[in-house]
């Protein structure tokens, strides 16, 4: 399904992509080879941040340490696509991917994912400062 560029996406950040001693996003979370995100077009933020609650946040064990949502990261498609482009490094795309409910997953009909290239089409990482200036043109929201 085709996402419009107009869309506003939402990324839950965490640790490793929050910072709590600035208290904000790390340019991380927008580094991985595909990225999740939620559409705002779908559902409403607070039922958004509802689900990253529920998925993401767990206490600490033997295994992990404690992971919470401790904020939001919201950018608009367009705004992406455009910085990927003036860097001539980076390529994106996004994609719905809706989540159906099971035992570890709850629905989230507002998932996507944006995938990241290097400009040969080759799967890739975003570059640091591309990262870097997505996280700084969306709006951080804590929690």
């Amino acid at each position: 399904m085709s996402i419009a560029g107009e869309e506003r996406m939402v990324r839950a950040l965490h640790a490793p992509f929050w910072d709590d001693q600035l208290q904000r996003g790390t340019k991380s979370a927008f580094q991985q080879l595909q990225v999740s995100l939620s559409r705002l077009a779908v559902l409403p933020y607070a039922q958004i941040v509802d689900a990253f609650v529920a998925d993401l946040n767990r206490p600490a064990s033997e295994m992990a340490p404690e992971r919470k949502v401790k904020g939001t990261a919201t950018i608009e498609v367009d705004t992406v696509l455009r910085l990927c482009a003036d860097s001539k490094k980076a390529q994106v795309a996004f994609r719905a991917d809706p989540v159906t409910s099971s035992a570890t997953r709850r629905e989230n009909p507002s998932h996507a994912l944006m995938l990241t290239f290097d400009p040969a089409g080759e799967v890739k990482k975003l570059p640091d400062a591309v990262a870097q200036s997505i996280m700084k043109s969306a709006a951080i929201q804590t929690l």
